[in-house]
């Protein structure tokens, strides 16, 4: 944390409640706003954390969490009175004072790190990450970087530079799957005059440009196998030759890799040099997928929203709870970048002030048909790949779903191999199948299927939420959305 004292803002019109409150929180700078009205004036106090009481007025809770979420860099805000405990976005008085302490350090602590870093989130995994960086950025070790397309993986690199001894030096991205082997080899090293066809002048290559800086490898495991050795030795030995030059250049940069391939098993397949891989794996960091952290959706969506309404000129729309709870039920097979184009879209092709459930599931369901209509190959050029790309994908999540189920009942053993199907309607003939199989019909759809399992999970873990989200490998707010769908609030 900084050196000021942590702000806290209670809004609470019970003085007794926020008594309490003030009593627990003895080791933060507290304040009260008695209504709705002065809690808003009080926002323009740096707040580290926001606790609205839900009994403030009609409504107004969630009114001023959205108003608040559209701030630049918000603060958390979480609530508490007539709230369910285990939600996400809960606190509870209770009577453990130093446990509500501790709860209300760690949001704080959260908060604070992932804004020194620019994440935007509010995921457990998220906070690692954050710390990861904060640990390493001092030092001039190399950062790999692993994680799907569209993940953020630059946005982590940008961290790490900017909060390193070095920032204030350059930060030079190579994107290493756009370039041919050749010019990839010139963008790093350079090349002197006259070294190939076109080489009218010397040319400095990233890795000098980025001297005293930071050069972002992205998609490091395209690399071909020539370049990797080349690579390797720049970081043994911080020094290199340009194509076409017979002499030594030094460069003192940090190397950030990022790749959205598994390079550990790139090696095994013999594909990337076991030596760099140890060179540039140094510190490892795994940015998880989107659908994989959940409670980040919230705020990265109001964070797009702002940005896309400022870069527009309009005010932001009305946006209800059950549309946010739309985009957190959707798999966003390509994460935050199909998360960013989304709130776009439905803001400039929404024509309307208010964002419902309806309007998104209508934009989602265009990008479903889309992503499972895969494109009729015809003249060269009239297949986007990115379409292709799109389909396999969601495909692929739909048959992992599909697994996932089959797993759960009982149907799929103890095998580890893929759902033998190519198509969503083959895969619905599996599970006819493996019930006919078994001499039965099937006597649970696969809503029970989901209800008998979050309500074991439940049990197993005494009725906590947070332990059964665990169990079930999903995010919490997933797991309370699904309690209240099912009824399962009085299990204990």
């Amino acid at each position: 944390m900084t050196d000021r004292v942590p702000l806290i803002l209670i809004g609470s019109a019970d003085d007794a409640a926020a008594a309490k409150l003030t009593r627990a929180l003895r080791s933060f700078s507290v304040q009260r706003a008695a209504n709705a009205t002065e809690l808003w004036l009080r926002m323009k106090d740096p707040i580290d954390l926001v606790i609205i009481d839900t009994r403030l007025a009609p409504n107004v809770a969630a009114v001023l969490k959205r108003r608040i979420a559209l701030q630049d860099r918000p603060p958390e805000v979480v609530q508490m009175g007539d709230v369910a405990p285990d939600a996400p976005d809960s606190l509870s008085l209770g009577d453990d004072d130093e446990h509500l302490l501790a709860e209300v350090f760690a949001r704080v602590h959260r908060r604070r790190i992932l804004e020194q870093t620019g994440l935007i989130g509010r995921s457990t995994s998220l906070s690692r990450i954050a710390e990861i960086i904060l640990q390493a950025a001092p030092t001039p070790v190399t950062v790999l970087i692993e994680g799907e397309s569209g993940t953020g993986k630059e946005l982590v690199a940008r961290a790490v530079h900017l909060n390193s001894r070095r920032s204030e030096g350059p930060f030079v991205v190579v994107n290493c799957a756009a370039l041919a082997e050749g010019v990839l080899e010139s963008e790093l090293f350079g090349h002197e005059r006259g070294a190939f066809t076109g080489a009218a002048a010397r040319r400095q290559g990233m890795f000098e440009l980025a001297h005293g800086g930071t050069v972002f490898l992205d998609e490091i495991g395209e690399l071909a196998a020539s370049t990797q050795v080349k690579l390797l030795r720049v970081l043994e030995e911080r020094e290199f030759m340009r194509v076409g030059g017979s002499s030594i250049v030094r460069s003192d940069a940090r190397v950030v890799a990022a790749t959205n391939r598994n390079l550990a098993h790139e090696v095994a397949a013999g594909r990337f040099r076991q030596d760099l891989f140890f060179r540039i794996c140094v510190v490892r960091i795994d940015l998880p997928p989107l659908r994989e952290r959940i409670e980040d959706i919230e705020p990265l969506f109001w964070h797009f929203l702002r940005q896309a309404c400022a870069d527009i000129g309009r005010d932001p729309p009305v946006v209800s709870r059950a549309a946010v709870e739309r985009l957190e039920s959707y798999s966003w097979p390509g994460n935050v970048r199909e998360l960013r184009n989304l709130v776009e879209r439905l803001l400039v092709m929404g024509g309307s002030d208010e964002v419902r459930a309806e309007d998104v599931e209508e934009f989602l369901a265009a990008r479903g048909a889309r992503n499972l209509r895969l494109p009729v190959v015809g003249r060269r050029g009239e297949v986007p790949v990115d379409l292709i790309l799109d389909a396999l994908l969601a495909l692929r999540l739909d048959l992992a779903d599909l697994r996932r189920d089959l797993a759960r009942r009982g149907l799929l053993g103890q095998s580890t191999q893929p759902v033998p199907v190519s198509d969503i309607e083959e895969a619905h003939e599996v599970v006819q199948t493996s019930h006919e199989g078994s001499g039965s019909r099937p006597a649970h759809s696969m809503e029970e299927a989901e209800r008998e399992t979050i309500e074991c999970a439940l049990r197993e873990s005494g009725g906590n939420r947070r332990r059964a989200a665990e169990i079930l490998g999903i995010g919490e707010r997933t797991l309370y959305r699904k309690i209240r769908q099912f009824g399962l609030q009085e299990i204990r």
